[in-house]
């Protein structure tokens, strides 16, 4: 086990001593942080989001593992494999990490989901290329509206009877209706803030490029309580200062 795996959110070492770590690698624009629509610079030409990801069944084929440690879930890809990708305009990045956090860590216009996906992808100039979506509660009065539980919080929850833990003993594993893929789960509007930052959790390594999509998708009361139940406190990085930096707006 590495040295970094003391770091947690709340007890041994939490976010504020993480720069205590051997590994530490942030810098001068750490993430999460705050994103306002009325600060942010238009910027169509940042391109839009086409999502490219395989289905379900292909995404497990080519998992190297599913990983809960420090209250940190992640499913990780094969780098020998594919899962598909993302396109950004013109530009292609490989799908290769899956993460969860509760409550949310980046806020929009001063709101904070209950929860946010993180899907990494690969970049050819070897940094980090985040797409980030919020998750809000399916309430019945959204559900009049039309809307549905997102297949991509499903894919990621059929995950958890993988893990093992000593205050669950969950240790079986369930199969999801198929077919689905990824891309089911993606809101039908786009539109995403950008900006430079850096991973979320140790070593906290930059740049990291975000993509936050300003449109949630919903997800079960069930659910969500599912994945508190396994990270007790919360397992969100607190909002870090901008330093200045530029955030910019696609309007999809």
């Amino acid at each position: 086990m590495s040295e970094s795996a003391a770091w947690d959110y709340g007890r041994s070492l939490p976010p504020f001593r993480w720069s205590e770590l051997p590994d530490f690698n942030g810098g001068a624009f750490p993430s999460p942080i705050r994103l306002r629509s009325d600060l942010a610079t238009s910027n169509p030409k940042l391109g839009t989001i086409t999502t490219r990801y395989l289905d379900d069944d292909a995404v497990e084929a080519a998992m190297k593992g599913f990983f809960f440690e420090n209250l940190h879930f992640e499913i990780e890809i094969d780098p020998l494999k594919d899962a598909g990708h993302v396109e950004v305009g013109a530009d292609k990045y490989h799908l290769v990490k899956l993460h969860f956090h509760i409550p949310a860590e980046h806020t929009l216009d001063g709101k904070l989901s209950r929860m946010e996906v993180h899907l990494v992808h690969a970049d050819p100039k070897s940094v980090g290329v985040v797409v980030g979506i919020m998750v809000e509660e399916l309430t019945p009065v959204l559900q009049a509206q039309g809307k549905t539980a997102s297949p991509l919080v499903e894919f990621f929850h059929k995950q958890l009877p993988k893990v093992t833990l000593p205050h669950t003993g969950v240790k079986s594993m369930t199969k999801a209706p198929k077919p689905h893929s990824l891309n089911d789960g993606f809101p039908g509007r786009k539109s995403y803030f950008w900006y430079k930052g850096g991973l979320t959790t140790p070593p906290c390594s930059e740049p990291v490029f975000f993509h936050i999509l300003d449109t949630p998708i919903y997800t079960t009361t069930e659910i969500i309580e599912k994945f508190a139940g396994y990270v007790p406190g919360g397992n969100n990085r607190p909002l870090q200062p901008d330093n200045g930096r530029p955030v910019e707006y696609c309007p999809g």
